[in-house]
């Protein structure tokens, strides 16, 4: 539900991968070697908005579950990030089929993706 996994030993880097399914929202944590991991995230018709703090020393891929097809909107921290064709990687992010993933340094994360379709 959270997603929450490790991709190098001691948790120095993780994945914030939620699986919604029929949720709307989710909310928790998970200790670490390298500290808390906490995620909390909310699904609506044509937007995933995701929140992750990751510890210090920990950097981290956010994958958010696509809310449509077409043109997606992202913004990170505030700050809108271009989201590029399926299968291209452009300023650490890369859209897929099914989900978008954004690689982050370690700290607190907002992110927001919403379908303009």
């Amino acid at each position: 539900m959270l997603g929450i996994t490790p991709l190098a030993d001691g948790f120095k880097q993780v994945r914030v991968a939620p699986d919604p399914g029929a949720l709307t929202w989710a909310k928790g944590a998970l200790s670490s070697a390298a500290g808390d991991v906490s995620v909390s995230w909310r699904k609506h018709a044509k937007e995933f908005q995701l929140q992750a703090t990751l510890p210090e020393k920990v950097r981290g891929e956010l994958v958010l579950p696509r809310p449509g097809q077409g043109p997606l909107r992202l913004v990170h921290n505030g700050v809108e990030r271009s989201v590029s064709p399926v299968g291209q990687k452009a300023d650490g992010v890369e859209a897929g089929q099914l989900t978008v993933t954004l690689q982050v340094p370690p700290g607190s994360h907002r992110a927001q993706l919403t379908a303009a379709d």
